[in-house]
């Protein structure tokens, strides 16, 4: 098999993939990829809070430590990873309300400042 036979297989195999990704979205930051990493970094910060919890709970033997880990690091990591997403849902609302005024009808009635209807 040739490079270029190689080469072409690679690209039928992949391409399916690739073919679902709008490069459009890719390359324009139009769609936000931060939130489904926040996710991601909650999920890992919940697995840092139950492996440190129980570490302390069954190495130092400190029953009530390892319990406030547990609590205190999967609460703090919830906040702060709802803070973060509460900026990226105010993003997405103001580009909402950006595209509505965009497609609504200008204002055709003015009403002047003495009261009177101007057209």
């Amino acid at each position: 098999m040739s490079n270029k036979e190689v080469l072409d297989n690679l690209k039928t195999a992949v391409k399916p993939l690739f073919g679902k990704i709008d490069t459009n979205e890719l390359f324009s930051l139009d769609a936000m990829i931060a939130p489904k990493l926040i996710t991601i970094l909650y999920w890992l910060l919940l697995f840092l809070a139950i492996a440190s919890g129980l570490g302390a709970i069954f190495v130092d033997g400190d029953f009530l430590r390892g319990l406030f880990l547990m609590a205190s690091i999967s609460i703090g990591g919830r906040i702060a990873c709802e803070l973060m997403i509460v900026i990226f849902r105010i993003n997405e609302t103001l580009h909402e309300m950006n595209a509505r005024e965009k497609d609504s009808s200008p204002v055709s009635v003015v009403v002047s400042p003495t009261g009177d209807f101007e057209r």
